[in-house]
């Protein structure tokens, strides 16, 4: 595939989503899509769990004509906890939830495919909402359980693109998530001018952003309401996201802050921001620029920053060995200037870089598998993180990603 999107640990396994975007379709297997891997321990091969369109049931697509079900990448890879199904009973269920876009049709009709697992030997159920030729975007980018303060109701929100969130509850009798036919009601216009992308629980509420904008889950009804506007009067490129790699800083967040990458159009620096939602106090820690050129400079031919990316996933708290402290990793690309040939790849630096915060401004800069050096293998970014599942394996973090960018 063109690149690892998202890696998840499930049940013991390590699990990495793909993506067939960018790659270039020969005769050998013109039908390939996105897949799910898996890999069983330290050293094994990675093997194929889930292929999205040969595995997909097309029985349970609601439309027409349908003839397939394409997906380009799988953009959700997630373990989910549930603890109460539609019915309000006590479960204690993990299940592994994947989702991407898929094309049904020539004429161009898409929908969103979601597999789910509910245990690490069974099988993967599949379903399709949204199965229709409306316009704009329905990618998926992130998931989240989330019970109702105010009715105890435990339920599953999927971002969806434009459309913002869809909801849907766990059926014990189905051993499945039911989706609701509707996305909730958030956007003022029916669509959101930029995608979806993040999500989290903030003090007990669910927020999720979009552009330069956070939304938050009204109590009882399935509706959001503006919650704060980081990019007032600026304008967002959907493409490049606004704001990207929302987190809390906190595990619980229970302290009401969140930390995100700002990221509004092709010129941005990838500006460090926290955000306090009680207070609506911004803070700008540092930049993705500020932090490339500063590690560029101890480099060779590594040139300078022009425009910086990241936050494709979130900031991935781990344990500093050395202090003891929780520590922030995120990984980022940089587009650059003044770089000699055989330091970028399509105007991108070819080393993954990923940033380290260890709290308020302390950042440095690591680099997969080192400084890059010439003639190695392109890289471009880590987008994905986790710590090994594996019991054999202590303090060990496995990273992938990568970004054609073109």
């Amino acid at each position: 595939g063109s690149e690892i999107v998202h890696l998840a640990a499930y049940e013991g396994k390590l699990y990495a989503s793909n993506g067939y975007w960018m790659d270039e379709r020969g005769t050998k297997n013109p039908k390939q899509a996105a897949q799910v891997l898996r890999l069983d321990g330290p050293g094994q091969e990675w093997q194929v769990d889930l292929d999205t369109m040969r595995q997909a049931d097309l029985r349970k697509v609601k439309l027409k004509g349908v003839q397939f079900a394409y997906t380009l990448r799988s953009t959700v890879l997630k373990d989910l906890h549930l603890t109460k199904d539609s019915a309000g009973r006590a479960i204690d269920k993990r299940i592994l939830l994947t989702a991407s876009v898929a094309y049904l049709t020539m004429q161009g009709a898409s929908g969103i495919c979601i597999f789910t697992k509910a245990s690490g030997d069974g099988a993967w159920r599949n379903s399709h909402i949204f199965s229709n030729k409306a316009k704009g975007k329905k990618v998926p980018r992130d998931v989240h359980v989330w019970d109702d303060p105010a009715t105890g109701e435990q339920r599953v929100f999927l971002l969806i693109g434009d459309w913002g969130a869809v909801s849907g509850a766990f059926d014990s009798e189905l051993d499945d998530i039911v989706w609701d036919t509707q996305p909730e009601k958030s956007a003022p216009k029916g669509k959101f001018d930029a995608r979806a992308l993040g999500m989290e629980v903030v003090k007990g509420d669910l927020v999720f952003s979009v552009g330069g904008q956070l939304w938050q889950r009204k109590p009882f009804d399935k509706e959001w309401e503006l919650a704060q506007d980081v990019g007032v009067n600026q304008e967002v490129n959907t493409e490049v996201g606004g704001i990207r790699g929302l987190t809390t800083l906190d595990a619980k967040g229970e302290d009401g802050s969140v930390i995100f990458i700002w990221t509004p159009d092709g010129s941005a620096k990838g500006e460090i921001k926290t955000l306090n939602l009680q207070s609506k106090k911004t803070t700008d820690e540092t930049s993705l620029r500020d932090l490339y050129n500063r590690h560029a400079r101890a480099g060779t031919g590594m040139g300078s920053s022009r425009y910086s990316l990241g936050g494709h996933n979130n900031f991935y708290p781990v344990t500093d060995p050395r202090t003891g402290k929780v520590a922030r990793l995120f990984g980022f690309q940089s587009s650059l200037n003044g770089a000699t040939s055989d330091m970028h790849w399509h105007s991108y630096y070819r080393g993954a870089t990923y940033g380290i915060r260890r709290g308020g401004r302390d950042y440095t800069v690591g680099e997969v598998g080192g400084r890059f050096t010439k003639g190695r293998t392109p890289l471009v970014t880590p987008r994905t993180m986790v710590m090994s599942p594996f019991a054999s394996e202590r303090d060990v973090l496995y990273m992938a990603g990568f970004d054609a960018n073109f």
